[in-house]
């Protein structure tokens, strides 16, 4: 029996959730301050050495707080962190090497300029 897209896309979802939990936490428990996005999170990418992970799917907010698809999350506070570069469609597949996020996805431009599919961010 084939799952649909929607339930693999949500179970999906889930795994990315409790990953992002465990290695805040490390002892597998929900923590209930954790943000939360308004749409599906399709990506992220951990930076272990700053306590960041960088998100990246189909939302537009954040804990309530503005962001185009891409994100970035203090793992100590589960706080919504200021970096916050924007994509017109979603975010499917990213990376964090040397200091940037490289991301993939449905997008035409980023941060207002014409990028077909790809883009890099700096992460300060």
């Amino acid at each position: 029996m084939r799952s649909s897209p929607a339930l693999s896309r949500t179970m999906y979802f889930g795994m990315l959730t409790i990953l992002a939990t465990a290695v805040r936490s490390q002892n597998f428990q929900l923590i209930n301050a954790w943000p939360q996005a308004d749409g599906f999170v399709d990506a992220m990418a951990l930076d272990e050495a700053n306590n960041v992970i960088y998100i990246g799917g189909d939302f537009t907010h954040v804990a309530g707080l503005p962001r185009e698809r891409l994100a970035a999350l203090d793992l100590n506070s589960g706080m919504v962190l200021p970096w916050a570069p924007s994509v017109n469609a979603p975010v499917r597949c990213m990376t964090l090497t040397n200091g940037h996020v490289y991301v993939g996805g449905d997008f035409t431009t980023a941060n207002s300029s014409a990028r077909l599919r790809l883009a890099s961010f700096a992460t300060d």
